[in-house]
């Protein structure tokens, strides 16, 4: 079955907190990292697996990032990502870290991904990722728990 979002729960570590005691901006980066490739893996594939089957490395090209509020020591918080669109070579993401108790948006990202070879050049998207990843059928906005487009 095609899937087109993941979440996952996480607890924020002390070691990941700024001088102000909230969550450093850096480790947001961090986060939606982690459940962009857990989202690969709930599919049966890592970042390794499509050079290693289709000569294909797939990349960040961009990354927008808002911080909406603090996260804090020991909260919880759920990370989610949805699959926005898909291109010829490339992906969007658009995902979200919320507080798990309420909901509270904490930051929120899109990210275009692009599948490219091994000179660096744009390749299409592997048979294989469009087999097993659908575009939500949402599309590429912001939902109204992500912030809306207005955020």
């Amino acid at each position: 079955m095609k899937r087109d979002r993941h979440s996952m729960r996480w607890r924020v570590r002390s070691y990941e907190l700024d001088r102000y005691l909230h969550v450093n901006n850096g480790v947001y980066v961090n986060w939606f990292e982690e459940v962009r490739e857990r989202f690969l893996r709930s599919q049966g594939r890592d970042y390794d697996w499509y050079p290693e089957h289709c000569r294909a490395w797939f990349v960040i090209v961009k990354l927008d990032c808002d911080f909406k509020s603090a996260a804090l020591a020991d909260e919880e918080v759920e990370l989610s990502i949805r699959c926005a669109h898909m291109g010829r070579s490339s992906v969007v993401f658009r995902q979200a870290v919320r507080r798990a108790e309420d909901g509270l948006l904490r930051a929120r990202a899109r990210v275009v991904m692009c599948f490219a070879d091994a000179d660096d050049r744009a390749t299409p998207i592997p048979d294989d990722f469009r087999d097993l990843f659908a575009v939500a059928p949402e599309g590429d906005r912001w939902l109204e728990d992500e912030g809306g487009d207005d955020a």
